[in-house]
């Protein structure tokens, strides 16, 4: 990986509940009632309708199911339909009779109207450098902010506003009183402070509930990753590509500076927030300055390669720890380096370690 670039797609799962609105015309005696199913109707989906009664025979009646005022069927005892829902801010209106032997015609009416409502997240005090041009994951224990975009259209065809929508937010099932209410689109919270996925979901209706969607997103919580980049004094830090682990650094220049870029820390405004600990095949090296910083000089006729890692500690979220190494090589081994494609190795391994300076 030549530089870090994470674009972050949450795993969703999606749930688009229809309003189902529903009225009988005919005797009360008739108790035939009209159940929908799935209770969650997803935009165009079938839905199936299922007449149930204990005191009329409908297996001895003629149903007619009309559909947006269109017959569809016409059967004796069919107690179960299927209709398909329509689009996304579209209305279907479906209409069941039933020609009952003893209690006379019984109308029932039902509307479907499906919504929508996505959720997006956002990593309010995850850590990346200003030109990162990726999506800021949350640590543990970050502050996290998701908010719902609902598309509910009314009978006319109009967009609901969304600030007019009731929103009831859960974390894990457990209901967000406190977050949840009318308007209240946005939900911030904490992100897990241990190694699990946290699930969100939001349901919004309007305030007459005749429309309501439900969307639910899993949120897990990242670790943290450090990046080494080229820091040239004229041309500034190089964030195009990364140096790692699997290919070595190759010191062809007297001098050369590599900075440290940390990502996905929480809570780091102050500049003691974070602990850096570099070392030099396992050997403590001091800095001076900046931190994120080191200054490789190679030594006059000397060859040979080191590994250079750091640890980097959040002091404000124990939990937030990142760790990453690599190799240089200098002298008369960059040209077998090279040969080698990265891999080679020099019998100098330990000779030059005071050539290796921090800071500025």
């Amino acid at each position: 990986m030549k530089s870090l670039m994470i674009f972050c797609f949450a795993v969703c799962n999606c749930i688009y509940i229809g309003t189902v609105s529903a009225q009988g015309v005919g005797t009360q005696a008739a108790g035939i009632n009209l159940e929908v199913s799935p209770r969650i109707i997803q935009p165009l989906s079938p839905v199936q309708l299922e007449l149930v009664s204990y005191s009329s025979d409908i297996n001895r009646a003629r149903t007619s199911l009309y559909v947006d005022g269109v017959l569809i069927s016409q059967v004796l005892g069919q107690r179960i339909f299927t209709v398909d829902s329509p689009a996304i801010g579209q209305t279907r209106d479906v209409q069941i009779v039933i020609e009952t032997r003893n209690n006379g015609t019984v109308t029932k009416n039902i509307s479907l109207t499906p919504a929508q409502v996505d959720l997006v997240s956002e990593a309010l005090d995850s850590y990346t450098p200003t030109l990162y041009a990726g999506k800021k994951l949350a640590g543990h224990n970050g502050s996290v902010s998701v908010a719902a975009i609902p598309y509910f259209v009314d009978a006319s065809g109009r967009k609901i506003d969304p600030n007019s929508l009731v929103y009831t937010w859960y974390v894990s099932d457990k209901k967000q009183v406190n977050a949840s209410g009318y308007g209240k689109q946005q939900f911030i919270f904490t992100g897990s402070p241990l190694y699990r996925t946290q699930t969100i979901t939001v349901e919004t209706e309007t305030v007459d509930g005749s429309l309501l969607a439900k969307r639910t997103i899993e949120l897990p919580a990242y670790d943290p990753v450090i990046r080494f980049y080229r820091d040239n004094p004229l041309w500034g830090l190089d964030l195009s590509q990364a140096i790692t682990a699997d290919e070595s650094l190759v010191l062809d220049v007297p001098e050369l500076e590599v900075r440290s870029v940390p990502y996905f820390f929480s809570d780091i405004q102050s500049n003691y927030a974070l602990d850096y600990q570099w070392r030099m095949n396992g050997s403590e090296m001091q800095t001076f300055g900046d931190n994120n910083l080191i200054n490789l000089r190679a030594p006059e006729n000397q060859s040979g390669q080191a590994r250079i890692s750091l640890k980097i500690s959040n002091n404000n979220e124990i939990l937030q720890i990142a760790e990453s190494v690599f190799n240089v090589i200098f002298g008369d081994s960059s040209a077998e380096t090279r040969g080698q494609g990265g891999s080679g190795t020099s019998e100098n391994n330990s000779s030059g370690f005071n050539f290796f300076g921090t800071g500025n």
